[in-house]
């Protein structure tokens, strides 16, 4: 199933101001020696989580890969490689991302 453009850009900006959001939390907590688990940050966290899950339900993401990207694949910057249907895709961008997800979604 193809996603429809406007709904993917819309995902990709917030994607994007998600992983902007997140990197000034840690920029600005860094010093601070403040636990993972702490309320601050756990709270941040169940908020990036719950966004991805409604942006995977949005566009038919069955296989949770956005929030592979974004926890395992750190937004993009550690690509890695999926497997669908016995092919091996490297997934380094939003692009190529948009592509498993639709060929996935069949």
């Amino acid at each position: 199933m193809k996603i429809n453009d406007i709904l993917w850009q819309y995902v990709c900006n917030t994607l994007t101001k998600i992983k902007k959001l997140s990197d000034e939390l840690h920029a600005a907590t860094h010093g601070l020696m403040i636990a993972p688990e702490s309320p601050l940050l756990n709270s941040s966290h169940a908020l990036e989580d719950l966004t991805v899950k409604t942006l995977s339900v949005l566009i038919g993401d069955h296989f949770d890969y956005l929030a592979w990207y974004v926890a395992e694949c750190g937004f993009g910057s550690s690509p890695m490689t999926v497997t669908h249907d016995g092919v091996e895709t490297l997934v380094k961008d939003f692009d190529t991302l948009r592509s498993v997800i639709e060929q996935s979604n069949g």
